[in-house]
């Protein structure tokens, strides 16, 4: 990019059942943000799923420091 700023991007990603679609959604964002030349990060939001989401989670954000997780472990009204 050509600005005297450098674009940043915040992805805010909803998880639940969806730990077999997390490294693909990955892998789909790191793309897109790469081609477009962009400073970035994702962060997955972990909304109580009762799959394995929170283990494939932490492993991705372990190998990845632009990646954060948010674990929300219970609802509160």
């Amino acid at each position: 990019m050509n600005n005297s700023q450098e674009t940043r991007i915040s992805a805010i990603i909803a998880c639940y059942r969806d730990a077999p679609a997390v490294p693909i959604m990955h892998q789909r964002l790191e793309a897109v943000f790469r081609k477009i030349g962009v400073d970035y990060e994702i962060i997955f939001v972990n909304d109580c799923s009762p799959d394995d989401a929170s283990e494939v989670l932490a492993a991705l954000a372990a190998k990845d420091p632009k990646v954060m997780v948010v674990d929300v472990l219970h609802y509160q009204l």
